[in-house]
């Protein structure tokens, strides 16, 4: 079996950032959670992540500034954007509801990014 895909899960409160990160490992995935910008900048300097999920609980303003922080370190990493209703992806900011949405989510982001390296390899 290959190797986990790390997924870096950012969310507002200590309960939703342990609930997803949870999910996420029950789902399959190698998961760092964090809550602030200052871990996002630590986690950079021995990290490298397959997908980032923004949590729901932040509003509209927080979430594009989570992007950003995200975008400096990770620049190609997707970003999934959680909502209440559903999952985007940012710029897209893709968002999820629950943990089987939040999954199949990733599951399209990370075959999208497949399919492009492939494609570019030609």
């Amino acid at each position: 079996m290959g190797e986990k895909k790390k997924i870096l899960s950012v969310a507002k409160t200590d309960f939703l950032r342990r609930t997803r990160q949870i999910a996420l490992r029950r789902a399959g995935y190698a998961v760092a959670s964090v809550k602030d910008f200052n871990e996002i900048e630590a986690l950079s300097r021995e990290n490298v992540f397959d997908v980032a999920v923004v949590g729901h609980a932040f509003d509209p303003q927080a979430k594009r500034v989570i992007a950003e922080i995200i975008r400096r370190y990770f620049p190609d990493v997707p970003i999934v954007e959680l909502t209440t209703s559903h999952a985007e992806i940012l710029e897209s900011i893709p968002s999820s509801p629950d943990s089987g949405e939040l999954k199949a989510t990733i599951e399209a982001v990370l075959g999208n990014r497949k399919s492009k390296k492939a494609a570019g390899s030609n």
